[in-house]
């Protein structure tokens, strides 16, 4: 790990590479020599990012949708959240495989909201957006709710969560390929022999 910190005479793209090396050298080191990984924190996190990525087109089409609407009065803003709040206790306390007591209230709102759209002329990605939220209301299995209550065990998606993790990690602990052209080449590598130490020989440079 010393010849890191070594002066090297390579071209400038290797400038950048060797830079960041030196400043992450030490955590480089022991991924390629320890057997662990970050996987299963890295497989929880794509759970969570699938969930937000899922949930922004349909927020973004809210939002222009209450923006350009009559909103309700001051005085019966209250009544309103109140009743929302209890309409989200019912749906959350309900079988996510069966539809929801909300069905039909949910369907006439997605009229509003395709009608929305449409005079907005604003294109298929939204309507895309309408069409999944109505299958999903009509099929509630197919909501995540839905796909996650059939992974339950015991009540708790911990097991599910850990083999979603333990599928990332193998991933990840397969990807590995550990460096080892410093102990090969005696300290001594040609910016070509780094490359292909480093990349595999898939980097070439500008002059090539």
């Amino acid at each position: 790990m010393d010849l890191l910190f070594t002066k090297w005479d390579v071209p400038a793209p290797f400038q950048t590479v060797l830079k960041t090396l030196r400043k992450s050298s030490e955590g480089v080191y022991n991924a390629t020599v320890l057997p662990y990984s970050n996987g299963r924190v890295e497989g929880i996190n794509r759970m969570i990012k699938l969930i937000q990525r899922t949930a922004y087109g349909f927020t973004r089409l809210l939002a222009g949708y209450f923006i350009m609407n009559t909103a309700p009065a001051p005085k019966e803003v209250p009544g309103v959240m109140k009743r929302a709040d209890e309409m989200n206790e019912t749906v959350a306390l309900e079988d996510p495989t069966k539809p929801s007591t909300f069905a039909a209230t949910a369907k006439a709102f997605i009229r509003h909201l395709r009608i929305f759209v449409n005079e907005l002329q604003a294109g298929p990605e939204y309507l895309g957006i309408i069409d999944d939220l109505e299958y999903k209301v009509d099929h509630p299995k197919t909501t995540l709710s839905g796909q996650l209550v059939e992974r339950m065990k015991d009540g708790s998606l911990v097991d599910y969560a850990l083999h979603q993790a333990r599928k990332h990690q193998d991933g990840a602990m397969l990807a590995l390929r550990p460096f080892r052209g410093f102990e090969e080449n005696g300290g001594r590598l040609s910016a070509d022999e780094l490359a292909s130490q480093l990349f595999g020989g898939t980097w070439k440079t500008e002059e090539a």
